[in-house]
């Protein structure tokens, strides 16, 4: 099971058992064929202070496997949450707690299709508390229990989409999904996706490792197919090995097939980047002008441009670089690359020692988007511009 930072209803018990049965061993089923008794509580509507004491005693229950015991007991904490006005947050947090914990019952007791029903409530009809995305992905390693791959797979896509803060556990759970239904170009991109997008995760370091591995099984043998998308992965993982220049002939070869623009537009993206880890700058710029080219006005003509003025800078080659950012500007009206590229320019012009046209570009990224975090960073610019004057 996941573990998550607990709301101020969860228990540090569950944090202890974090990493519990769910995973291991066969679950235990309670054993006495009498229904639990429910625990008597008090009349009128529940404190705060007795849902934490009622979720707290089911989750020590379930920590002792007295699994009928604890559904019990969150059977009567649900009760008294039902004189709680539904439009409160503070409520709505407490029942997706309580189903979300119900669930973890269900699961260890072994009864799979109840838990995926407990998860699967909280994640539809609660959405937004706090817990409703640990109960997705609770949901889906339950799915893969129950053989519905698929499904797993899709509800790990939910949390991307939904719950973006658990971005990391998502996708190291569709990876570990991908990998062992060999489907080994797809676990690659996921594991890949943690690494260069999360590096900070808890999940990172699991996912580098994981990544070395299926990159060493995809690179033991010739392409399966053709598909870019294995091409693509190849070549990611044989600059991961720093054999860019591999890398680079991957590219050059498909290349020469016919493909629609879209493909060759990713493929000269990667050719780009397998040339800058040569050095190759000039080169890398020849073809990431052939991206702009291929798709002027698009994010990734942007993205290639923007990385040519990178070229440029790495180069000492200031002049060049504040051009390309002005051509940028003009070419990307109202998006964030054009504020992006305006800030870039005022930098670029500060390290030229030319304040007046520094401040001028500034300026304009508070005309183009001052809420924006280059706007935001333009206002920081100008302000110790003024207090560095004379």
């Amino acid at each position: 099971m996941n573990s998550r930072a607990l709301s101020a209803l969860a228990l540090a018990l569950m944090l202890a058992e974090a990493s519990s049965a769910a995973n291991s061993a066969p679950p235990v089923r309670a054993t006495s064929p009498v229904p639990a008794a429910v625990p008597s509580q008090p009349e009128g509507p529940a404190t705060a202070a007795e849902i934490e004491a009622g979720i707290s005693r089911a989750v020590e229950l379930r920590v002792g496997k007295g699994y009928d015991e604890a559904l019990a007991q969150l059977a009567a904490v649900e009760t008294r949450l039902a004189g709680l006005d539904r439009s409160d947050p503070s409520a709505a947090d407490a029942r997706a707690e309580v189903g979300y914990q119900r669930g973890l019952v269900l699961q260890e007791a072994g009864r799979l299709a109840d838990a995926a029903g407990a998860f699967d409530g909280v994640a539809r009809h609660l959405p937004s508390t706090s817990v409703a995305g640990h109960a997705r992905l609770s949901l889906a390693e339950v799915q893969i229990r129950l053989e519905r791959p698929d499904d797993a797979a899709e509800t790990y896509r939910s949390v991307l989409r939904e719950n973006p803060k658990l971005a990391g556990a998502a996708l190291l759970g569709l990876a570990g999904l991908e990998e062992s239904r060999g489907h080994v170009v797809e676990a690659a991109r996921a594991y890949r996706n943690i690494v260069r997008n999360f590096p900070s995760a808890a999940e990172t370091p699991s996912a580098k490792k994981s990544l070395e591995a299926v990159c060493g099984r995809l690179l033991e043998g010739k392409p399966s197919t053709t598909m870019l998308e294995e091409i693509v992965a190849r070549g990611d993982c044989l600059m991961d090995a720093n054999r860019a220049p591999e890398a680079e002939a991957l590219y050059q070869a498909t290349l020469k097939r016919r493909m629609p623009p879209e493909e060759r537009v990713s493929l000269l993206m990667a050719l780009g980047q397998a040339l800058d880890a040569q050095d190759r700058t000039a080169a890398s710029e020849r073809v990431y002008r052939q991206v702009v080219k291929l798709t002027p006005g698009t994010p990734e003509a942007a993205w290639a441009q923007m990385t040519i003025v990178q070229g440029f800078l790495d180069r000492g080659r200031l002049s060049e670089a504040v051009r390309e950012l002005e051509r940028i500007v003009k070419a990307y009206p109202g998006t964030p690359a054009q504020a992006q590229a305006q800030f870039e320019a005022g930098s670029v012009y500060e390290a030229l020692r030319n304040p007046k046209k520094a401040e001028e570009a500034y300026r304009k990224v508070l005309e183009l988007a001052p809420q924006s975090p280059w706007g935001l960073e333009a206002q920081s610019c100008l302000v110790r511009m003024v207090e560095q004057k004379p």
